[in-house]
Parts: C-alpha cells; sequence; structure tokens
C-alpha cells in the first residue's frame, strides 16, 4: 500500500490524492506539517516539502509533477492523459500555469495567513494577503 505525507489543504497533495482515486490506489494518508522539520521526514525528502509518496516497493517520491507523472506512467488504466504528445504537453503546461498562479496568487494568500500561521504559531493573518487571495480566487 501506498503512504502520501500530505496536508489536506495543499492544492498539490489535493492533486495527488485525485490522481491515486482516480487509478483506484489504495493509500495510506499521513497529515505531515512540514513546518516541524520532523527528522524522518527530511530523511525522505531534504526540501521538507509535501507531498512526498512512497510507493509499495519503497520509492520515495516527492513533488506532485513527479509523483503524479509517475503514476501515469506506472499504472496504465484508467489514462488521464491524452495520448498524443503535442496534447500531452498542453496539459502539462497548463497544469503547471495552474499550479504556480494559483498557489502564488490564492494558496499563499488565504491558506498560509488563515491556517498555517496559526498552526505554526508565527504571528497573526495580514488582512492585505487575505483581500488579495479572496479576490484572486474569483479570477
Amino acid at each position: 500500500m501506498f503512504r502520501l505525507y500530505h496536508l489536506p489543504l495543499s492544492p498539490f497533495c489535493r492533486k495527488v490524492r485525485l490522481v491515486l482515486a482516480e487509478k483506484k490506489l489504495e493509500v495510506d494518508l499521513i497529515e505531515e506539517r512540514p513546518w516541524e522539520r520532523r527528522l524522518d521526514f527530511l530523511r525522505m525528502n531534504p526540501a521538507g516539502m509535501v507531498p512526498v509518496l512512497v510507493t509499495d516497493k519503497g520509492l520515495v517520491l516527492a513533488e506532485s509533477r513527479a509523483i503524479t507523472g509517475y503514476l501515469e506512467d506506472t499504472y496504465l488504466e484508467p489514462p488521464l492523459m491524452p495520448s498524443t504528445p503535442v496534447a500531452r504537453a498542453e496539459v502539462r503546461r497548463l497544469v503547471a500555469w495552474f499550479d504556480d498562479k494559483f498557489n502564488r496568487e490564492v494558496t499563499e494568500n488565504l491558506l498560509y495567513e488563515r491556517v498555517t500561521k496559526r498552526l505554526a504559531r508565527t504571528g497573526y493573518p495580514d488582512g492585505q494577503c487575505l483581500k488579495a487571495g479572496s479576490r484572486n480566487i474569483r479570477v
């Protein structure tokens, strides 16, 4: 069985959980708080970021694009990518654009300010960031 180290509200972790569900792969979800910098977690992923997937064969994969690419290449059914190289490249471009833009303009402003700061005890939410994130999510 797979083990996924994740944060429930992280869009990158959510993407990996969706791919695992679409592929009908069983996974043990382990909530990881990267700001705690646990030594065992850092040994798996020195970058200290989630998601991290440990396969049933013990392979450790980090970063959502690497994980989803591995799952798509290894578990062929059902296919989640188009069959032609040009169409796959376009899907990858759109996913990268959405991941980067949504994270930078929405997640960092809302999730970080409202949840992560409170859990990590690093201060109070910045109202300007919250307003910007709320405005950007509508776009």
